[in-house]
């Protein structure tokens, strides 16, 4: 009996290092995000009025947008040359920009809409709602099943087309349904890489929210996923804007303090600091390592250890990351889930 307990607990030790040795790979959380010496690098000259909506486009260019008075531009940063420009010159006016998983560009203006490559809107995905317009469409993500996201605050004084602010879901055939009506101000959506949770920031508040996905878009059970620090003591919100997600299902949230970073379980990670309060951020670059930050008149950059997820991405090493659908380059006569 005495060898037989001796035996056991040999075998509960041995179990124990085994596990510490070797199933550290299996448990990696992967919150090592900054390399060590990785800063934020400032990429524009304090030429911008409220930049934002930034996009990896191409696979060559960021595309980013400036809200300015005179209406928003739409420019592009070149990584290698280090130049900005605009993008192009007859390009429409939006305030949000993603690509959607046949890598055309979709647009948040005051409707929803497509641009090919020259900067041309060729569609109109989404104008209206209950045969009402919507005030002013200001951030969108697109899903693996040829869908899209787009969060509709009112911004318009005294003008409230519809009668709630709202995040709205236009499917692969064009049909618009409103998904959720109960934040203030919803803005920033963004998925997790298996496409199953939608998460939206309220910019009157400090919390991340997040939903199930179901196969048509639709959402069910709401969650605070994540409490946001604010730059005072007991803040009632954080200011947050814009999020973006990486490969391994981190989310950034774009807040008046820097980009706080979440774990998918909603356990804080890090807060990148920068300069100026960040609108919004997105991955780019050679390896889709870089994240593009935009803050008010600057444009910002810093290199991560993880790859950005984008539906439109073909080339994602994770499996669970890969849509089932194929990533076409459709451009200059795109294949649309719409026409």
């Amino acid at each position: 009996m005495k060898n037989y307990f001796t035996m056991i607990r040999f075998m509960v030790v041995l179990t124990i290092f085994v596990f510490g040795q070797f199933g550290v790979k299996a448990q990696d959380t992967h919150t090592d995000i900054i390399p060590v010496g990785s800063t934020v690098k400032k990429l524009s000259s304090n030429q911008y009025t409220y930049s934002k909506g930034p996009v990896w486009f191409n696979d060559s260019v960021l595309l980013f947008v400036d809200d300015a008075l005179s209406g928003p531009d739409i420019y592009q940063f070149d990584p290698i040359s280090k130049q900005i420009s605009k993008w192009p010159t007859n390009s429409p006016h939006c305030s949000g920009l993603t690509l959607d998983r046949n890598e055309n560009l979709i647009g948040a203006s005051y409707n929803v809409i497509m641009i090919n490559k020259a900067g041309q809107v060729i569609k109109t995905l989404a104008s209206s709602y209950n045969d009402k317009p919507f005030d002013n469409p200001i951030d969108l993500i697109a899903d693996k099943n040829g869908g899209v996201y787009f969060c509709d605050p009112v911004f318009t004084p005294g003008i409230f087309p519809q009668d709630k602010t709202a995040v709205y879901y236009i499917d692969s055939i064009g049909n618009v349904k409103r998904v959720i009506d109960d934040l203030a101000e919803p803005n920033g959506p963004a998925l997790s890489p298996d496409g199953t949770k939608l998460y939206v920031v309220d910019g009157s508040n400090k919390y991340v929210y997040s939903w199930d996905v179901a196969p048509d878009g639709s959402l069910s059970g709401k969650l605070s996923f994540a409490e946001l620090k604010t730059k005072t003591t007991g803040g009632v919100t954080a200011q947050p804007v814009g999020e973006t997600i990486d490969s391994f299902g981190n989310i950034y949230v774009s807040t008046e303090i820097g980009i706080q970073v979440f774990s998918p379980q909603g356990v804080a990670i890090t807060t990148i600091e920068v300069p100026e309060s960040p609108f919004d951020c997105d991955f780019g670059g050679k390896d889709f390592k870089t994240l593009y930050i935009t803050a008010l008149k600057n444009l910002y950059s810093i290199d991560l250890n993880y790859p950005g997820y984008a539906v439109s991405r073909k080339n994602m090493t994770d499996a669970k990351t890969i849509s089932n659908q194929p990533s076409v380059n459709v451009y200059p006569n795109p294949v649309s889930d719409y026409l």
